[in-house]
């Protein structure tokens, strides 16, 4: 693997069994400089999972909670968590009850399912533990989440349970007393690196989604594109989150970030398991402009000379994804019902 560092093109990691100066080096016009390099994750070289899922999806739940006192409001941040059993339940309803029960009050409650999923041997117990927690806890709650078919789940398990059932499609409001301008692209280095990785992640997260839908209904093709997406988005979040070094990156909620969505996240609604891999590739396309024209913004906008120049960068590297995604679809059949 290679990144741009101070250097130049940086040699940062090897399969593994390379021998780096025959299988590398003398088979380059150049000579790189070389960091390390490390071992790449021989799970990477093997035929089963590599549980990406389960590597990214943690639940990291105390990082999720915010008690608001001013609002008597508390903010439950489960954008992109997947609750995969009835102790990652448990784990949610005690860490809930840590940050509430002392209050000795109700309070009113916000909650981002915004990309939320639970596995179907947990969903009962979770539907269960949301019917304690409003009992318990709860003044009013909103919830919110732009994909129709977890609102339509959620629902659904809600209204058997005689809770309050309305899940809205409109994203989360800001934190209270502080309104959030999600137009605003003036971002400090820090906040913009945040941003980017965030992107990244989220990315990665979606299509990871994506993929295991079409390979659990035999879209293996489609499932392997999206695949490839995954290592795409997570190797550029690694570059970035390199370029970070000492600089401490601001911790932000769901809410806090200045977009409605994330740039290269896509709505669920444009992706059924009939998808075909020129439809899926179009999907990926959309997603790479998305985020190429975000950064454009902010290059434009941003008065931060390092922001500026690091958001070009990232713009023409999405610019990049862009074409190889061109180059891809012109090699890949059209479905049938295409014109």
């Amino acid at each position: 693997m290679f990144r741009l560092g101070e250097q130049g093109l940086t040699l940062t990691e090897v399969a593994p069994g390379i021998d780096i100066e025959r299988d590398i080096l003398q088979r380059l016009p150049f000579k790189p400089a070389i960091e390390g390099p490390g071992e790449m994750d021989k799970a990477i070289f093997r035929p089963a999972s590599m549980g990406l899922r389960e590597r990214m999806l943690d639940i990291h739940i105390e990082d999720r909670l915010s008690y608001d006192a001013a609002s008597n409001t508390v903010y439950m941040d489960y954008a992109g968590m997947r609750v995969r059993s009835e102790a990652d339940v448990k784990t949610i309803i005690e860490a809930v009850g840590r940050l509430l029960g002392p209050l000795g009050k109700r309070v009113h409650a916000v909650v981002n399912y915004e990309r939320f999923s639970c596995d179907d041997d947990a969903f009962e117990a979770y539907m269960d533990a949301v019917k304690y927690v409003e009992k318990t806890y709860y003044l009013s709650v909103k919830r919110y989440t732009s994909g129709a078919f977890l609102r339509h789940k959620l629902g659904a398990g809600f209204a058997k349970r005689d809770i309050v059932s309305e899940v809205l499609a409109t994203a989360a409001p800001g934190t209270p007393g502080k309104k959030i301008d999600r137009s605003d692209t003036g971002y400090t280095l820090p906040e913009f690196l945040a941003h980017a990785i965030a992107l990244e992640s989220e990315a990665a997260d979606r299509y990871l989604e994506l993929a295991d839908m079409m390979e659990s209904h035999g879209g293996s093709a489609v499932s392997s594109l999206f695949r490839d997406m995954v290592r795409f988005s997570l190797m550029h979040r690694d570059e970035i989150t390199a370029r970070v070094g000492t600089i401490e990156l601001p911790k932000l909620r769901s809410w806090e970030f200045r977009w409605r969505a994330p740039p290269e996240a896509g709505g669920d609604e444009t992706v059924d398991y009939l998808l075909e891999p020129f439809n899926a590739l179009q999907y990926g396309r959309g997603n790479e402009v998305r985020a190429m024209e975000y950064y454009r913004a902010v290059a434009a906008e941003s008065t931060d000379a390092e922001v500026k120049r690091l958001a070009e960068e990232f713009a023409k590297e999405e610019a990049e994804h862009v074409a190889a995604i061109d180059r891809w679809l012109a090699r890949t059949p059209k479905p049938s019902s295409s014109t």
